[in-house]
């Protein structure tokens, strides 16, 4: 699987695929362990790429690799197809703003800030980034690069507004805690960095196992988990 992501509910969870003939999105019941796929890439053997869920779970968002280049608006009760935005690139990367207004995508080498109601853009910028998430107050668009960097950016104007530098490897995941008070992201040199966004300071490091894919802050704020290369899950105290 390429993608996971719970229903903010959490009584499902959905994951994109991208193994041998396992080209699909599928939603998991949690309780029963119910599977159902929702549908399959155009072609078939697209890989599923992102998925995103706005905060009140009344639609989610896939995105598709370089065979589709489409961004798909689902019903998140019905899980049927309300609209398709055509992109013209794979998706790397979804989120949605904490007031579900507006959604980011991540392009070879763009960022794209979506209206998803219309399928209207609203902000380009012309940069390259494997990851992106808004900050919990949806002021600050962060995102995760090649180069080592997550850059946080204005999502109206798609100004810079900082830079924050890891290491020379390149950056796969980003995440804010959620009360927006730190910014963490992981990548290819096995290890998550944490920032205060106040000051923009590197707090500390982590090291994982292996390159770290995702990562994923819980709710109060107490616990980091990533996902690694290996297989693995790790999770961290943060406080």
């Amino acid at each position: 699987m390429e993608c996971v992501a719970f229903f903010p509910d959490g009584q499902r969870v959905a994951a994109g695929g991208s193994g041998i003939n396992d080209f699909a999105i599928r939603v998991w019941t949690v309780s029963s362990g119910e599977a159902r796929a929702v549908t399959r890439g155009e072609p078939e053997g697209t890989s599923v790429y992102a998925l995103a869920f706005s905060p009140d779970g009344k639609v989610f968002a896939s995105g598709w690799g370089e065979l589709d280049q489409r961004i798909i608006i689902w019903d998140g009760a019905g899980c049927a197809e309300q609209q398709a935005i055509h992109v013209k690139s794979h998706t790397l990367s979804l989120a949605f703003a904490p007031d579900g207004k507006s959604l980011a995508s991540v392009h070879r080498d763009e960022i794209r800030v979506w209206d998803p109601s219309s399928g209207k853009v609203v902000q380009t910028v012309r940069a390259s980034a494997k990851a992106v998430r808004f900050a919990p107050d949806g002021k600050t668009l962060a995102t995760a690069d090649e180069s080592g960097a997550v850059r946080l950016w204005d999502p109206q104007t798609g100004n810079l507004r900082g830079k924050l530098s890891a290491s020379k490897s390149g950056l796969r995941a980003v995440t804010y805690t959620p009360d927006g008070e730190r910014v963490i992201a992981g990548g290819e040199d096995k290890r998550a960095y944490v920032w205060e966004c106040r000051t923009q300071k590197l707090l500390f490091r982590l090291t994982a196992s292996d390159v770290i894919r995702s990562l994923a802050v819980s709710p109060n704020g107490d616990i980091l988990a990533w996902s690694s290369a290996d297989g693995t899950v790790s999770t961290w105290k943060l406080r």
